[in-house]
């Protein structure tokens, strides 16, 4: 599908299935812009694709806020979101820690609310898309 004249922002964006959207994204000829907690992996990417890169955490009001901003700045409106940012790690309920599963949490839930919430307007301005990334530990859990 052609992207040509679109522009997507994608967080998690500097490995893994949130690079691979992105380079499908930018071959496709959207303008992509890479949001992510990880700055050398996320300029890296970028620098290759041609991508504006904005590190930052998605949990983070204030960081997701400006990531969006940037992006409306820099390409003019913003086409689709993809909420791909998350992490794993929990480990099983007799060794996970409150404080690790609050960051999962944090990061898995209240990231892609955060920056859904701080798109939204501009999303709804295009009468575009947002594309939430899930793991399939959300319909089946782990032996442990």
């Amino acid at each position: 599908m052609s992207g040509a004249g679109r522009v997507a922002l994608v967080t998690g964006g500097g490995t893994g299935i949130g690079a691979a959207v992105a380079r499908r994204l930018v071959a496709d000829g959207w303008s992509v812009a890479l949001t992510g907690r990880r700055a050398e992996p996320l300029e890296a990417l970028a620098r290759e694709l041609d991508c504006l890169s904005l590190p930052g955490d998605a949990a983070e009001p204030a960081d997701a806020r400006a990531a969006v901003a940037a992006t409306v700045d820099r390409f003019g409106g913003l086409d689709g979101l993809v909420l791909n940012a998350g992490r794993g790690g929990v480990g099983s309920l007799l060794d996970a820690t409150p404080e690790t599963f609050a960051d999962v949490h944090r990061v898995n839930v209240m990231g892609a609310f955060v920056t859904a919430q701080a798109a939204i307007g501009s999303l709804l301005e295009r009468r575009c898309s947002l594309v939430t990334v899930a793991s399939v530990a959300g319909l089946r859990a782990s032996p442990t």
